[in-house]
């Protein structure tokens, strides 16, 4: 802190110089200190400057691309309007959905570049609406830093979901509106998970239930974004942007505001829904096509929206797990729910189980393996927080143990000086201690008279 007051102690003096220098008019001192000023400061000069210049680069390739987008858009509409049977493709949906998001962002996104000065102002504005800026303009970095975040965000959500589901059904095992039959179906569906050797055709029969039982309504705010963050959603709610405002102030409101939890959990059942109807619409395009053909990176994006798995997987496994869930999501009057269901099991292959209603021993039974189970419990303790809280105690009995110390070594001071006492009686007085092992030393004989 002391050398940031110090430092803008000294720039502000050597701006007070200079307007001096200008109000005076007096070119030399003004050119020696600017050419002093740029020698001092070359690579950082360099530097900013090569920045700027690639995104005014990047701006302009933006401009060009965001034109193109919208010509291609124009194209599409026209030919959709005006041919008879031709049928809108994959690509076409999809760049029309994108080009209509960028077209509206693109309104504020224009007053701070054509604006003289408003630019300034330009960060202040995306620390409140991040997504703000339109696709065109993202940089490739930009890009694979959203890809990482949508991943790493997927991840973590299904680790919670594995938990909350077995949590789920075994409350609602003890639910009283469950008919008989409904408890055993419920019963059958719990040992399917807990086996984990179950194909997607096996949970069919059971649509009725998640339907019934499983639907957005019946979950809490965090379990909808759980599942909103699964399938690769970023859901609107308004907060956020509350959030990043009140952010300034060290302010924040959680979704889970028992005052607003109502209005959250109503925001995120309908933006999920949306969604869902969405990737339905769009697997109806993908069903005709040829989706061996795309490239890589749009499969990649196909997939995350659907809560599969791209990492460090081959093309063939991907592309298999898709067709199977376009198998069932083609089938009619299947629930959100069981498709969300179905991609979170098979999701957690590489993850632990750990359901929370098993008893330990049958835990270590079921695994066949005391080390994957102690595995799987570290991942439930990490979940919720055990692992912190003896952290914390080992802490707080690391700060004891200097006093301990202590007194130990006062105490083996104190038996020290007893023992040197007592051995310094025992020479004067010319007592032998007995040996340790006495039946190993020979008894002497009865003295002579």
């Amino acid at each position: 802190m002391k050398k940031l007051k110090a430092w803008l102690k000294k720039a502000w003096i050597n701006f007070k110089q200079i307007i001096i220098d200008i109000l005076r008019l007096d070119g030399d001192k003004i050119f020696i200190k600017l050419k002093n000023f740029i020698i001092r400061n070359k690579a950082r000069i360099k530097r900013i400057s090569g920045y700027i210049w690639h995104e005014v680069k990047n701006i302009g390739k933006g401009f060009k691309t965001f034109k193109d987008d919208i010509q291609v858009s124009f194209i599409d509409i026209k030919d959709d309007y005006y041919s008879k049977y031709k049928k809108v493709s994959y690509d076409q949906s999809k760049n029309l959905q994108k080009v209509t998001n960028d077209v509206i962002k693109f309104i504020p996104f224009s007053l701070f570049i054509i604006v003289p000065g408003l630019e300034l102002l330009l960060p202040a504005w995306l620390v409140i609406f991040p997504n703000s800026i339109p696709s065109q303009f993202l940089s490739p970095t930009a890009r694979h830093k959203q890809m990482e975040e949508l991943i790493q965000n997927r991840n973590k959500a299904a680790e919670r979901l594995l938990y909350k589901y077995p949590k789920y059904l075994k409350r609602l095992m003890k639910s009283s509106s469950l008919s008989d039959e409904e408890k055993v179906e419920v019963a059958q569906l719990i040992e399917y998970i807990e086996k984990g050797t179950y194909m997607h055709t096996d949970l069919l029969k059971y649509k009725h239930l998640f339907k019934k039982y499983a639907d957005f309504r019946h979950f809490k705010v965090n379990t909808l974004l759980d599942i909103a963050h699964f399938m690769g959603l970023k859901p609107i709610t308004g907060l956020n942007t509350i959030n990043n405002i009140l952010s300034f102030v060290g302010l924040n409101i959680k979704l889970d505001n028992k005052y607003i939890s109502w209005y959250t959990k109503l925001i995120l059942r309908r933006g999920l829904r949306m969604y869902m109807r969405k990737i339905r619409k769009e697997d109806t395009y993908l069903s005709m096509e040829n989706i061996n053909s795309f490239p890589v990176s749009k499969i990649d994006s196909i997939l995350v929206e659907r809560g599969i798995k791209i990492e460090n997987r081959p093309i063939e496994n991907k592309l298999k797990d898709y067709k199977v869930w376009q198998a069932i999501n083609n089938l009619s009057n299947i629930p959100d729910m069981l498709l969300i269901f179905c991609r979170v099991n098979d999701f957690a292959d590489s993850l632990y189980r750990v359901n929370h209603f098993e008893q330990e021993i049958d835990l270590i039974k079921r695994i066949g393996s005391n080390k994957l189970y102690l595995q799987r419990k570290n991942v439930l303790d990490d979940f919720l927080g055990v692992r912190k809280v003896k952290e914390y105690i080992d802490f707080v009995a690391s700060l004891k143990q200097p006093s301990q110390t202590a007194q130990t070594d006062n105490n083996a001071d104190r038996s020290a000086s007893i023992d040197d006492t007592v051995k310094q009686t025992a020479s004067d007085s010319k007592v032998v201690s007995p040996p340790a092992d006495a039946a190993a030393v020979k008894q002497p004989e009865a003295a002579l008279p």
